[in-house]
């Protein structure tokens, strides 16, 4: 349980983090030109794939400890997906090792 709140919180942290430092660089970039959500998520997911690819594979790696301690209930077909989905890019992230959290 603890595992579980640690990785949430942690993943939360850097989206917040990277997506408050992206607003700072838009606002004495362009102050007069407002940006909305959708584009400030796209400058973060360009200048940060390495965080975008942790976000995914945390969010598969999520349900795969809530299934096997019983608290959500999901199909087995779920469950392989969200299995492959952080084992791919776990495999990506070893192979470009600029992907991987944490090395910038």
């Amino acid at each position: 349980k603890q595992w579980y709140q640690r990785r949430v919180r942690g993943a939360c942290y850097e989206i917040q983090r990277e997506v408050q430092h992206q607003r700072e660089r838009q606002r004495s970039n362009l102050k007069n030109y407002e940006h909305s959500n959708y584009e400030t998520c796209r400058a973060v997911v360009r200048r940060r794939p390495d965080l975008f690819v942790d976000l995914i594979k945390n969010l598969a790696d999520v349900w795969l400890p809530l299934n096997a301690l019983q608290i959500t209930q999901h199909s087995p077909g779920l469950v392989g997906l969200c299995g492959t989905i952080s084992s791919l890019l776990g495999a990506l992230t070893v192979w470009d090792r600029s992907l991987k959290l944490g090395t910038l």
